[in-house]
This record gives structure tokens, C-alpha cells and sequence, in this order.
């Protein structure tokens, strides 16, 4: 038999704060004069009628009752009626009637039976008759003769006419042959039996036994009448009873009478407190104990300080007025110590949550951070009295996200990532294809490595597969352009072993904006850049979080590689002046010659370290010779060809074209031609090609130092130009493009055709061509760039922004990681090792002083005090560095480490400062950090500054009333009793607490009870729990459940102790918890009483949701969604109420049936069908894994459900699934699928 089977036999009632108090204690439990007014009345009724009445003639007349006809002893006698009894006594008759054989021993209990009827008949007739004599003496009616007339009137007369009429008939042969003497002739009037006639109506049977069975099955629907009707009657005369006793209109003897029973209700209570006196002398006396004294309660002040005033004082024992109590006297609250006051305050909240994973590699149990999760918390302004009708919770420390749909989400995913600023990235157009190489230390890489190893080994995949899973979608960029920020869609990031880099590679195709320098009012004011910036974010919905591969891995040097092809925005001048190129244009002028030249200039290109140049030109109109210049220039005899026509290239460098030496300077051939147009050398003869690629520059004779400082500037080519520019100068040929020889070819054709006409025969020369003019009708440069940014170096100011900056991307800011010589070491990302982080944002801080902050807890989530205590560090910020407060700063934490509601109050250092961009840089900030134990922390209410606490100033009649049994409420202490220097206002943001009135009488005797039996000392489960019961008051109900654990029911030398507090005093009060802090203060206290040896464990109770899941049609045409909801509370309310009575403590083997809940829904009467009916139940096992238990699935065979374990408790989930029928038709239970189940509550996946 496994664990969970045995639990079925297991029976722990627990003990609750309402059964601790035995009545064997109490004085009215056994009285020495039990007897009521009512009976010591009743009993002297009885009493009168065993006394003669001597008339004067001293002979007996008749007894002493008729003295006591009144109204009040008649109700008296009423009262004491007890109609349990007799319907015991006659059904038991009945029964036997009908059970016997023999007929004399059935006709004997039956006679019995009509004996019964006719008693009460005779009793009500009787109270009848007696309260009209009382009418008539006091000449007015009487409401209880009313409601006995009524009676008769209604149910009762047919009723006895028709028993009248059974007993005229009994004597008779043919029925059951009796003789009842009877009389009815004493009867009122009202009853109307004078014309009553014999029926044997109920005699029905062959046999004498038939007939008697058939007359008692009869009589029991004329019993039900008479016994009914004397409820009724005896409820009304309880509720008129204390009128007629408080009336003046009672006969004297019996005034009298009454007076001295009232009189005699004095010495009869006085000796019915011996019992007490007796106790209260052996506790007290003997003893030697006493009633505990009150508990003054506390309550948290915050203070508003003037305008004028920067710092205050409370004194301690201030005086503070909290209204008045039942006398209308002023209560007094005082102040516990010195209060320091300033002007700090706490505006802004913010968390972070570090969400991991357990991976179990190669045995090895591995810790992965699955996502980083950030919120802000809202910080309530205590000054406007917020009324906080709807109270909302969040994670102080942030909580996991995952599984949780849009609507339950409580945070965000947070940023993190590496930002890179530097001018290489300054690309305005055409194709940009960039490689950034992050170069690491060898072992940072060799770590990275085996990271994704693991997560080879994780997936049982390749280590290629590998990386790709755990890189490709790892990261999202995006770029400043003109536009706002760039995001880059596809994206390739990979590992390379032979670098030791992570690469990353991506392009901007032509048709997206500008990369262009970081601006604040277009990018935001996150970084201090002049640069265009790249993010690189780590992908929260990418395969693997990328968080863990990445975090400690070392930079040594990134490398930013682009590539651009197509730049067309150039800056063009020629030997004439500006050219524009949106038109075609003479790139050497009209006229061009040797020396001729077009200077390109564009800041982005040149002014950047270049890897490779290319210019690419397209002409306008050349000529179209099939060999090209050869056959263009032939008339011109100067021997040129496509192949010699050749430019010079050089840059601008300090004012200087260089490389300045004519011999230096590189050589590049004009023209293409078609036959290869690819080619750096054209063929001489041949069909010029309409485009000319120069795309062999020798770089190295270009080097050019890259300055950084002028490339957002506008370039201007001057005489005064510096750098910045490229010349292409035309060296060959020597006569260029002929324009200089052309007129005289002109010249001398003319002479000659002019000579020719005088000799006949001879043919004219054609005039050559006129010399050609390149014109271009566009130009685009390619090029690549290479730009290193090496932590090696150590930049001063001057030349900071010389290779670019790295920042480090943080979920509420940034921070510049290089150049900065504070940081040592700079990694990919930045670190976040804690489990979660709280920072809180101070405004009007003037260090060094000291804060106090109030935080407001909830705590209903913790499972046991077996979960630690949250290990917490507390940091201020200062130069975005995060130092350590010394404890010594720590000057009070009431909260037990954001356990419980209390005061924090920190010294804050003189070095804490604004000079910050991790966080807002208009605030001074504080950080808790959880190191451990993170789900254990309280959750956060609210957050108040400038506080303090104070006492209420008791006294004897204060502690002895009921004031401290309940908190006064927030806002009720406004104002102190002197006025404060430099305090404007006071406001009580919270109820008071902590307030226990003088301890009462019954609460005195059950705890000196308990003492007496448990001595002090915790042994058997029932001095655990009566131990934890007196000292804890809020705790409702506790269970011991001796040799468990949470993780085992079979856990020798272990106790469990579970503990359910009163709903009243948590939020949930469908589900009440305890908080962390009062678990760990129980166990901290059970176990000073137990066996040093005994291993204790405090927890809350498991809840666990019952959903029902039906198909249903309503009656009639109702309104459906009305009621549905009307069907979800009326089943919420039954299941409340039965599994009440099934409650934390209570025998495990009782059930919650099917058929019960459906036998329920069947009697509503809005309900008209029922089918498809089934119910689940979501559970976690013992070894804390969910489960999902479902009535309707198939195999199981369940009709209901139950606890799992000891300390489970059953509870209606808050809403229910049903499906509206239009027509009766049976449907078969199906088991519950997702459409079913709600995420948070019972949606559970079986793997």
C-alpha cells in the first residue's frame, strides 16, 4: 500500500481557537439549581394541582391550580412542553404496532398510539380553555389564544373530528373491537364534535392484524397535525412569554408568586457560581496564576514637513490623539523614540526578477538563467488619503512569468544586452553589410564554448546544432537612424574558434533609413554618444535565453567591419569648381588636359580607416566606335587608344595631397571596354564599355589615419580643406582628349581641302571629329571599413571618441563600460547574480542623512518554514556602481528581511549620488538584493516615508474593554497632541496592531487548563497544538500530524504542524495562509517546548480547487448568462458549506460524491436538465509535482473526490465550466481538456 493509499485511514482533527475552552469549566455547565424561571413556574403549577383546596367547610375541594390560571404560568407550561418526546414515544409505538404478530400485543401499542393523539389534543384544548378565562378577567384578548383558535381553525378541528370518529368506530366488531374511555365532552366548543359520527374508514384488512396496521399507518398523518401545531404554539408562547411578564395585569396571589420566583433567581445564581469559586480559588489561590495583561497596540505615523523646514524632531513620548473611546475620552498614542525627520521621500520602485532553471547534466545539477523580468511599483502619495478600497499586491522581488497568460502577467520582460557607439557605424545609403566581431580572452571563450557544449547535451544534439540553437535568433539589434531606431530583422550570429569570437553579421539593404549619429530627441536620453549606436538585446523569445552563454564571457576587442556599396551622396568638384551630379556632368571640365582632376569628398568614406576603395562611374554618350578611342581619334595622328587614357589617385591628408611624389601616385585606366569590362586594363581596340569600376586602388598608398572628430561634419572642399577628400587627376595621354591639337587638325584639313580644289582629281580630307568631352552621368564609391575598439587601451578625454564606446544595456538604464578606467574587466552583457532586486528611488536627498521607510507586506504564499528566510544585501549607488551598505548603515529593518510590515531606516553615505545612468539620473538610489530564498519574501502593499512608530497610552479600564479587540483604522491619529516644530501634518497610513486586550475570564481558566495538562511541554499532539493556539491569536485552527513531513508520510521522529489563520485577518479569505515570518516565529517557538530531538515543521494548508464541468438547460426562457453566473454561486455556496464540515483536520476518507452535487443542481428550480456532469480536482502529490484528478476519466471509476493529504483542504474554484443545452439529450462524462481548465488554477500539463 503506497503513501497516498494509507492516508485514507488517517483521522487528525486538529484543534481550533473556538473548542480549546472545556465545558466541563464552565459554571453553566453543571449548576447545583439547574432549574429556569420557567420551570421553578411550571414545577409549582405541578405542584398545586398535588395540594388539596379546603373549602370552609375544611373538606377537600379541588386543588390549588385553578389560583394559578395567568397568562404567564399557561405560556410557562407551554414553553416547558417538549414535543420530542411524545413523537418519540408514539412513533416507537407505531412501530411496534406494526412489527408484532399476535394481535393483543398489536392492538395494545396501538391503543397507545390513540392514547398519544388524544394527550395532545386534551393539552391544547386545555391551553385554550384556561387563556379565555384569563381574557375574561382581564377583559382583553390574548395574541397566544388567537394563534391556538388559528390553529384549530385551520388543521386541527377536521383533524380531531376525524380521530373522534375513529374511536366511536373502534368498539365495533368489524373494525379493531376497542373501547377507549375518552372524554370529549370536556372539549370546547370550538373544536365541533358534537355531530361527529363513527367511521371505520381507517379499519381496512380481512384480519384483525391488517386492520390495526392500517389504523396506525393512519394515525401517523393525524399525529403529524396535532404534533406540528404544538411547535408552532410552544414557538409562540417562548416569544410572548417576556411580554406578558413584563404586563401589570396578572392576577395578585400570582404577581406575588412571580415576584418571588424573579427574587429567587439571585440566591440561585449565587450558589451556581460555586463551581466557579471553587476554580477560580485553585488557580488563583493554590496556584498562584493570573490573567495576563493587556498588550498596548502600535500604529505606524508618517509626517509631512513645512515647506520652510528641511529637518525635524519628534521627541519621544510625543503625543498623538486617535479619537475617543466608549466614555468619550481621548486616547493617546505616544511616540516610542526619537523620531529623525527630513525632507527624503520615496517616489519611484522598481524590480527585477532572475529567472532560472535546474538542468541535470551528466549528473551534474546545473543552474540557467530562463529570463530576466522587470516592473515598476506603484508608490502611493500617503498625503491624498487614498481611500484603498481594492488593495493590489506585487512581488517585492519580482516572481517567474512563465505559464502565465496575458492577463495574469505581473511583469515585463526586462532588456539587457551590449550597446555599441562608434562613427564606423555611420552609414547614410546603399547596401551596408556589417560584421561585428566581439573578440574574447581565450579562456572567456573556451567557457563559452562549453556552454553551448552543454546545451549540446541538454538537446542531444550536435555541437554545430548547438550553436545554432543556442546563437541564431540570441540577439535583437537595432541601429539609430533618421528615423528613430532600426531594427535589424535577420540576423546571423555564430561562434568562430579561430578568432575567438562571437560574430555577428546582418544587413541594411538600400531601402532603409540612414544610419546615422545618436540623437536624445529622436533616440531617447539613454546614452552619451555624438556616434550612431547598435543595441545588441538579448532575445527574450529566443530558443535558448541567451543570458547564461553570454554574462561572464570577456571582451578583449570588438571589431566593427563594413561594408557599403552604392554611397551616391558625394561631395563633387572639378578644376572648374562644384559639379552637381544629379545631372551628367564633365568630371575633368569642358576642357579637359593633363592635370585635370574630380575630388570626391564624402565624411563618412574618408574619414573612416579604409580597407578597400571603389568608384564606380557611369558615362554619358561615349563613343560607340566598334575600337572604341582607336578609330575615334585616327584623323588626330596622336596614337591613342581605349587603353591610354589613365588618372591619377591621391587623398587629402593635412592640407596635402598625397602621396605628394608624381612617381608614387597610382595609376588607373579610365575606360573599359565591353569585351571585358571587369578588367583593370581595356583593350585597346575595342567597344568602350558604358561603365568604369575602379576596383583595384592600392589602399595601402591611401592609408590615411582615420579622424573621427569632423565626420558629422558637412564636408566643404577649400583651399583651407584639411582631409576629407579623393582625386582622381588625368595623366594620360599627353594631349588628353585632343582639345588642344584639335584646332589645328582643323587648320591644317581646311588648308589642305583648300589646296586641293585647285588641283582637280584630288579628293577633299573629312574633318576629324571634334574632341571628345567625358561627361558622367553618375558616380557611386564601394567601400570597406574596419574599426577597432580594444579594452587594451586607455583613452584620455580628448581622444575618447576616437574608436567608439561600449555600453552595457541594464532594464531601467545604461551604463558606459568604455572608456572607463574604473572597470577592470568588460563582459558581453552585465551580471546579475542575484535571484531578484529592488530599487528604490529617493528624491530630495541631502547626503549624508538618514531615511526611514515604512513597507507595507503581504505575505499569504509560503508553503513551510522549511523554506529559509530571503538572504538579503543592501547597495546604494554612486558613479553607477553599486557598494555595499555596511551593516552599520542599517540603523532598524523591523520587516525580518521583507517578512513582515515594518520600519527600515538606512544612513545614507555621503558618497551616494545622482551622477548615475543605470537608473534615472534625477534620483538617488537604494538596492536589496535577494541572494537566496527569493520565494519566501513577502509581497509589497504600499511603501511610506518619514515614519515612526508609536504606543497607545493604556489604562486599566482601556485594556478591560473591548477597545484593543479590534484595530482602530487607518487615518484615524491626525494630529499630535502639542504641535511638532517644522511638522505640518501626520497621517496613519495604516490600522493599528499588535493590540491584545486583558485576558477574560474563560480565556484565563482554558489556558491554566491546558497548562495543568501539557505542563509547559510539547509531548502529544494535543499540547502542540494548544500551545501554538495560546500563543498565537490569529492563528484559528491547528493540526499535528506526528511522524510527517511535507515530503513524507512515513518521517519517524518528525511533527508537522499545520496552522490555518482566521480568514478575517488575510486577504484571501477563501484561501488563508500564513505569512513567512509568523511560520518561522512558530516554529521558533514550539521547538523551546519539544525534544531537542524532534524534528519540526510548520506549514500552511494545501488548497486544492474542485471545478465542476456540466452540460445544462434552464427552465423556460431565462435569461442564460444571468443565470450561469446564479448556478456558479448557488454551487460555490453548497460546495462551501458542505466542505465546511470537511475542513483542515478532518477524516480524510470523507467525500465530496458526484451524486450528491447533481442530486444539489436537480433541485434548483431554475435548473431543468442535468448531463455530461463531472469534476476535477488540481493537487500537488507529495513529491510537489501538480496533478490533475478528473472524475471523468476513463479507467478510474471515481463517483467523487477527497483530500489528497493531511494538510489538504478542499476549495470551489471561482468559476465553473457549463455548456448550455437546447434540448434534453444525455451526453456521457468526457474528461476535461484545455478548453476546461484555467491557467493559474487547474491547468495542468502530464509529461
Amino acid at each position: 500500500m503506497s503513501e497516498t493509499d494509507k492516508i485514507n485511514y488517517l483521522n487528525f482533527t486538529g484543534c481550533s481557537q473556538q473548542n480549546r475552552y472545556s465545558r466541563a469549566l464552565d459554571t453553566e455547565y453543571v449548576k447545583i439549581d439547574e432549574r429556569s424561571f420557567t420551570d421553578n413556574l411550571v414545577y409549582s403549577l405541578g405542584l398545586s394541582k398535588l395540594l388539596n383546596y379546603y373549602n370552609i367547610h375544611n373538606r377537600p375541594d379541588g386543588d390549588w391550580s385553578e389560583f394559578l390560571t395567568d397568562e404567564a404560568v399557561i405560556l410557562s407550561a407551554i414553553s416547558f412542553i417538549k414535543p420530542a418526546e411524545f413523537e418519540d414515544k408514539f412513533k416507537r409505538n407505531v412501530y411496534k404496532s406494526i412489527s408484532f404478530i399476535k394481535p393483543d400485543k398489536k392492538l395494545k401499542y396501538l391503543r397507545v398510539c390513540f392514547e398519544e393523539i388524544f394527550k395532545v389534543a386534551r393539552k391544547i384544548d386545555t391551553w385554550y380553555q384556561h387563556l379565555k378565562h384569563v381574557e375574561d378577567f382581564q377583559q382583553s384578548e390574548l395574541q397566544i389564544r388567537n394563534e391556538i383558535s388559528n390553529v384549530v381553525d385551520t388543521k386541527l378541528r377536521s383533524g380531531l373530528q376525524k380521530f373522534y370518529s375513529f374511536v366511536i368506530a373502534a368498539k365495533e366488531e368489524d373494525t379493531i373491537h376497542s373501547v377507549f374511555n375518552f372524554n370529549f365532552e370536556s372539549f370546547s366548543f370550538i373544536w365541533q364534535l358534537e355531530k361527529v359520527k363513527a367511521s371505520g374508514a381507517i379499519y381496512n384488512g380481512e384480519t384483525l392484524q391488517q386492520r390495526i396496521d392500517s389504523a396506525a399507518e393512519a394515525l401517523q398523518n393525524i399525529f403529524q397535525l396535532f404534533y406540528e401545531s404544538v411547535i408552532y404554539i410552544r414557538q409562540k408562547a417562548l416569544t410572548s412569554l417576556d411580554f406578558s411578564l413584563s404586563q401589570d395585569n396578572h392576577y395578585p396571589e400570582v404577581a406575588l408568586l412571580l415576584t418571588f420566583l424573579k427574587l429567587y433567581e439571585y440566591p440561585q445564581a449565587n450558589i451556581n457560581k460555586l463551581t466557579g469559586r471553587y476554580l477560580d480559588y485553585y488557580y488563583r489561590n493554590v496556584l498562584r496564576q493570573s490573567e495576563r495583561n493587556a498588550e498596548d497596540d502600535k500604529a505606524f505615523l508618517t509626517f509631512v514637513l513645512d515647506k520652510e523646514a528641511c529637518e525635524a524632531i519628534v521627541p519621544k513620548g510625543a503625543q498623538f490623539i486617535a479619537g475617543t473611546d466608549d466614555d468619550g475620552k481621548n486616547v493617546f498614542y505616544s511616540a516610542d523614540e526619537e523620531i529623525f525627520l527630513n525632507k527624503a521621500k520615496l517616489v519611484k520602485m522598481n524590480n527585477l526578477y532572475v529567472a532560472r532553471k535546474s538542468l541535470n547534466l551528466d549528473g551534474e545539477i546545473v543552474q540557467r538563467v530562463s529570463n530576466l523580468y522587470k516592473s515598476s511599483i506603484p508608490v502611493i502619495d500617503w498625503i491624498e488619503k487614498p481611500s484603498l478600497s481594492k488593495r493590489m499586491s506585487y512581488p517585492t522581488f519580482g516572481e517567474d512569468q512563465e505559464g502565465l497568460g496575458n492577463y495574469d502577467t505581473t511583469m515585463e520582460h526586462a532588456r539587457l544586452g551590449m550597446a555599441i557607439s562608434s562613427p564606423a557605424l555611420l552609414l547614410a545609403e546603399g547596401k551596408r553589410e556589417l560584421t561585428i566581431r566581439i573578440q574574447l580572452k581565450e579562456d572567456a571563450y573556451n567557457k563559452l564554448e562549453s556552454q553551448i557544449k552543454n546545451v549540446g547535451k541538454e538537446l542531444a544534439c550536435s555541437f554545430k546544432e548547438a550553436i545554432a540553437k543556442s546563437l541564431l535568433d540570441s540577439l535583437s539589434i537595432s541601429l539609430t537612424s533618421n528615423e528613430g531606431w532600426l531594427d535589424v530583422r535577420n540576423n546571423i550570429v555564430t561562434i568562430e574558434r579561430a578568432t575567438n569570437s562571437l560574430l555577428i553579421k546582418f544587413d541594411v539593404e538600400p531601402d532603409k533609413p540612414s544610419i546615422v549619429s545618436f540623437d536624445s530627441k529622436l533616440h531617447g536620453s539613454e546614452f552619451d554618444s555624438d556616434f550612431p549606436v547598435m543595441r545588441l538585446v538579448l532575445n527574450n523569445e529566443s530558443y535558448i535565453y541567451p543570458y547564461s552563454l553570454l554574462s561572464e564571457v570577456e571582451v578583449d576587442q570588438v571589431i566593427i567591419h563594413a561594408k557599403v556599396l552604392g554611397v551616391k551622396n558625394l561631395l563633387l568638384h572639378n578644376n572648374v569648381g562644384a559639379v552637381n551630379a544629379n545631372a551628367p556632368f564633365y568630371p575633368f571640365g569642358p576642357v579637359p588636359k593633363v592635370g585635370s582632376f574630380l575630388v570626391i569628398g564624402n565624411n563618412e568614406i574618408f574619414q573612416k580607416q579604409l580597407e578597400d576603395l571603389k568608384i564606380n562611374l557611369e558615362w554619358f554618350e561615349l563613343p560607340q566606335e566598334s575600337n572604341g578611342f582607336k578609330d575615334y581619334y585616327k584623323d588626330y595622328r596622336l596614337n591613342v587608344d581605349n587603353a591610354s587614357y589613365e588618372v591619377s589617385v591621391s587623398v587629402l591628408e593635412n592640407g596635402k595631397w598625397m602621396p605628394e611624389e608624381v612617381d608614387a601616385k597610382q595609376k588607373l585606366k579610365l575606360f573599359r571596354t565591353v569585351d571585358k569590362p571587369e578588367s583593370v586594363t581595356p583593350s585597346p581596340k575595342h567597344r568602350l564599355f558604358t561603365e568604369t569600376r575602379f576596383n583595384n586602388i592600392d589602399m595601402d598608398l591611401l592609408r590615411m589615419v582615420p579622424d573621427f572628430r569632423s565626420i558629422n561634419e558637412k564636408p566643404q572642399y577649400t583651399s583651407m580643406s584639411k582631409r576629407g577628400f579623393l582625386k582622381l587627376e588625368l595623366i594620360n595621354p599627353v594631349h588628353a582628349f585632343g582639345h588642344d591639337v584639335y584646332p589645328a587638325i582643323v587648320s591644317d584639313i581646311t588648308l589642305e581641302n583648300s589646296k586641293s580644289g585647285f588641283l582637280k582629281g584630288k579628293t577633299k580630307k573629312d574633318l576629324p571629329r571634334s574632341a571628345f568631352t567625358p561627361q558622367v552621368r553618375s558616380i557611386s564609391v564601394d567601400y570597406e571599413s574596419i574599426s577597432v575598439i580594444s579594452m587594451k587601451e586607455n583613452f584620455t578625454t580628448e581622444e575618447e571618441n576616437a574608436a567608439g564606446k561600449i555600453f552595457h544595456l541594464h532594464p531601467f538604464g545604461c551604463t558606459k563600460v568604455f572608456p572607463n578606467k574604473s572597470i577592470k574587466q568588460i563582459n558581453i552583457i552585465p551580471s546579475y547574480d542575484a535571484q531578484g532586486e529592488l530599487y528604490l528611488g529617493l528624491a530630495n536627498v541631502n547626503p549624508p542623512q538618514q531615511v526611514s521607510l515604512l513597507f507595507e507586506m503581504l505575505d499569504e504564499f509560503n508553503i513551510s518554514s522549511e523554506e529559509e528566510p530571503p538572504v538579503l544585501d543592501w547597495y546604494f549607488l554612486s558613479n553607477d556602481k553599486w557598494t555595499v551598505l555596511k551593516p552599520s548603515n542599517i540603523l532598524r529593518d523591523d520587516t525580518n528581511n521583507f517578512l513582515k510590515t515594518g520600519i527600515v531606516v538606512i544612513s545614507l553615505p555621503d558618497a551616494i549620488n545622482q551622477n548615475n545612468t543605470v537608473l534615472s539620473n534625477d534620483l538617488f538610489w537604494l538596492k536589496v538584493s535577494v541572494k537566496k530564498n527569493i520565494e519566501v519574501a513577502s509581497r509589497n502593499l504600499s511603501v511610506a516615508s518619514q515614519v515612526g512608530l508609536v504606543t497607545l497610552i493604556g489604562n486599566d479600564k482601556l485594556h478591560r474593554s473591548n477597545y484593543l479587540d479590534k484595530p482602530i483604522p487607518r487615518y484615524k491619529i491626525q494630529r499630535s497632541v502639542k504641535s511638532i516644530k517644522g511638522v505640518r501634518s501626520v497621517i496613519q497610513p495604516l490600522p493599528s496592531f499588535g493590540g491584545i486586550s486583558h485576558e477574560k475570564e474563560k480565556e484565563f481558566q482554558a489556558r491554566i487548563g491546558e497548562r495543568l495538562k501539557h505542563r509547559n511541554r510539547a509531548i502529544t499532539a494535543w499540547d502542540f497544538e494548544r500551545l501554538i493556539l495560546d500563543r498565537y491569536k490569529q492563528i484559528e485552527k491547528a493540526v499535528c500530524l506526528p511522524n510527517m513531513t511535507s515530503n513524507s508520510l512515513n518521517a519517524p521522529g518528525n511533527v508537522l504542524m499545520v496552522v490555518s489563520p482566521f480568514p478575517a485577518t488575510v486577504l484571501n479569505s477563501k484561501e488563508p495562509k500564513a505569512s513567512s515570518e509568523l511560520l518561522f516565529d512558530i516554529k521558533s517557538y514550539i521547538q523551546k517546548h519539544a525534544s531537542p530531538f524532534a524534528r519540526i515543521e510548520v506549514r500552511n494548508p494545501s488548497y486544492e480547487r474542485i471545478r465542476i464541468i456540466c452540460s445544462v438547460q434552464f427552465s423556460g426562457s431565462h435569461n442564460n448568462g444571468f443565470y450561469i453566473q446564479k448556478l456558479n454561486e448557488d454551487i460555490n455556496n453548497y460546495l462551501s458549506g458542505n466542505i465546511g464540515s470537511m475542513s483542515l483536520g478532518t477524516q480524510m476518507d470523507k467525500v465530496i460524491y458526484c451524486s450528491d452535487v447533481i442530486t444539489y443542481l436537480r433541485t434548483l428550480p431554475y435548473v431543468e436538465y442535468i448531463t455530461k456532469f463531472s469534476m476535477v480536482q488540481a493537487a500537488r502529490n507529495i513529491t510537489g509535482n501538480y496533478e490533475l484528478i478528473d472524475t471523468a476519466e476513463e479507467g478510474k471509476g471515481k463517483g467523487g473526490l477527497q483530500a489528497t493529504k493531511p494538510w489538504s483542504v478542499l476549495v470551489p474554484a471561482d468559476y465553473h465550466q457549463f455548456t448550455i443545452l437546447s434540448d434534453k439529450h444525455d451526453e456521457d462524462s468526457a474528461q476535461a481538456g484545455i478548453d476546461y481548465l484555467e491557467l493559474g488554477s487547474d491547468f495542468i500539463i502530464k509529461v
